[in-house]
């Protein structure tokens, strides 16, 4: 009877250390599957990232929007010419022409200067 008993202890503690081992060993897997799926998803991410920002460069750079900022911009200059300034557009149009002389005039005064001296 002892030998049977010592035998079925011997056998519970194969088995509780067998499903002891295949628990770690999930554990372990689960980790190592997870830390895949993040390196996996952070290089897809790195790789679309630089594909947008190649796709944007190469949009910015191109003649055809180039084009569409200036046609934009034409027509907003001839829609401004064109209409009635309210009091508020008045004075925001006033502030930003006001900046920009006190910004360019003394580049434009050398440049001026610089003409002049050339034709003496």
């Amino acid at each position: 009877m002892e030998k049977k008993f010592l035998k079925d202890t011997v056998r519970r503690v194969m088995i509780s250390s067998k499903y002891k081992l295949k628990k770690k060993n999930n554990y372990i897997s689960l980790i190592l599957t997870f830390l895949i799926i993040i390196l996996v998803c952070f290089f897809i991410l790195r790789m679309s990232i630089s594909y947008i920002q190649q796709k944007i460069q190469y949009m910015l750079d191109s003649r055809k929007f180039e084009q569409y900022l200036i046609i934009k911009i034409n027509d907003k200059l001839s829609r401004i010419a064109n209409s009635d300034l309210s009091d508020n557009e008045k004075l925001f149009y006033k502030d930003i022409f006001k900046k920009i002389y006190i910004k360019f005039t003394p580049i434009i005064d050398d440049a001026i200067n610089e003409i002049n001296t050339n034709k003496k």
